[in-house]
């Protein structure tokens, strides 16, 4: 899903708070994983940074009512960040057509990075770009994997669903949907099979599929064959084996949940009752009645970004740093330093012939000077010929050059309080859809 953003704005680091904000202001206050709105009418003190200019979304798929946030990278230990933390912000006039923000919290303290530089300083900085969201939105967006699954038994299906972040966390979902009652006359296959027990309560079972195990039981008699399928949750101990009643070992069942179904045998079927042939349960996508029945991990991750972002900002970037900051160390770790403590902003010149011919020079400049560092200091051979792994020190180390070298030949601080004409390709990325 591409959005294309067109940004007319100035920058300023104050001036418009020293009237403080008083009047239309959307004030979005956090609740739970989600924000809700409410008109502020008092005085919030300074503005640490004010925006203003106008947003034109070609995307119509995008959510209706928009608000614009501040992105935080949400640091991580030793890798590159794969999470955003959300900042509400205040604004005026009507977004995203015409509109004032004002930012008058720095960001919270998960969202600030504090490195030790090669040379032995400490950097504390946050880094963000500009989002485009609905009003209702979550707090953090985590570029994270989609796994989906599906199956039916009789006319109960199901679909589990994992969202993974790339360092294992997850939420995790199981929808029940019922097959309309129609589907029980379609034929002579469908008539041969229906469901004849259930047992147990399915919110029992975690919606992981690392975490519960299935069984599954068959039994004839007098020319109807049913099909008994269990899901058993795993204890944490490790301990699943319960004596049943039939001699077998599994979880207890109150761990459990179960379904039956039974068809009448008939030899003259071209193929097993789809009730009990998984190679068909995909078949089935007209579903009814469908609801979420279980939900388990980070909570965070369980809204589709699709539903409420309409996109990023990699052109315009926003940065903060503490007052007491080290411009020698911020230039170390990543590029020439802003004039001034606090906001600033960052802005990105689009790709040229000059520019990325820049970046080339930049990384065939430093990418080997890291490279041998690294094979000195582990006594290790890598090189750039046999490829160096993305998730490997390394591999980390190259990519967070090959960042600042793109900020340093095509980044620019805009200047406080001059107003000038920027375009932003503002996107979904790929990885958060």
């Amino acid at each position: 899903m591409q959005h294309s953003t067109s940004f007319r704005f100035g920058v300023s680091s104050g001036g418009w708070a020293s009237t403080g904000w008083v009047g239309l202001g959307l004030l979005i206050a956090a609740a739970g994983t989600g924000c809700g709105t409410q008109v502020s009418s008092g005085y919030l003190g300074e503005a640490l940074l004010t925006l203003s200019g106008s947003v034109i979304v070609d995307n119509p798929e995008a959510p209706r009512d928009l608000v614009p946030v501040l992105a935080f990278d949400k640091p991580r230990d030793d890798a590159p960040p794969n999470a955003l933390l959300l900042q509400d912000v205040e604004h005026t006039g009507e977004f995203p057509s015409r509109f004032r923000l004002g930012v008058f919290e720095p960001p919270a303290d998960a969202a600030l990075f504090d490195v030790e530089t090669a040379s032995g300083a400490r950097l504390r900085y946050a880094w963000a770009r500009i989002a485009a969201v609905a009003p209702e939105h979550p707090s953090v967006l985590a570029q994270t994997s989609l796994g989906e699954s599906s199956y039916c038994l009789g006319r109960e299906c199901y679909t589990e669903r994992s969202r993974c972040d790339l360092s294992g966390e997850c939420y995790r979902e199981r929808e029940h949907c019922s097959l309309p009652s129609w589907f029980d006359a379609r034929g002579l296959e469908e008539s041969l099979c229906s469901e004849v027990a259930t047992g147990g309560d399915i919110a029992a079972v975690p919606a992981s599929p690392n975490d519960y195990s299935r069984y599954e039981d068959d039994h004839c008699e007098d020319g109807v064959c049913a099909r008994t399928y269990e899901w058993c949750h795993n204890p944490p101990d490790g301990n699943a084996c319960v004596e049943r009643a039939d001699g077998s070992c599994r979880p207890a069942p109150e761990n459990c949940f179960s379904r039956t179904v039974a068809c009448v045998e008939d030899t003259n079927l071209p193929m097993l009752p789809p009730e009990l042939d998984e190679m068909r349960w995909m078949e089935r996508d007209d579903l009814t009645n469908c609801g979420i029945v279980s939900r388990q991990g980070n909570l965070d991750y369980a809204a589709n970004p699709n539903e409420w972002l309409a996109g990023l900002s990699d052109d315009v970037n926003v940065v903060y740093v503490p007052e007491d900051f080290d411009a020698v160390a911020f230039e170390e770790v990543l590029m020439t330093p802003p004039d001034q403590s606090g906001f600033s902003v960052l802005v990105l010149e689009p790709w040229n012939d000059a520019n990325l011919a820049a970046y080339d020079a930049c990384n065939e400049r430093t990418q080997p000077a890291l490279i041998d560092a690294h094979n000195r200091e582990h006594g290790t051979s890598f090189s750039l010929d046999e490829g160096v792994g993305a998730d490997t020190e390394l591999g980390i180390q190259l990519l967070a050059g090959m960042f600042r070298c793109s900020r340093e030949v095509r980044g620019r601080w805009q200047p406080g309080a001059v107003a000038s004409v920027l375009t932003l390709d503002v996107s979904v990325p790929p990885a958060y859809e």
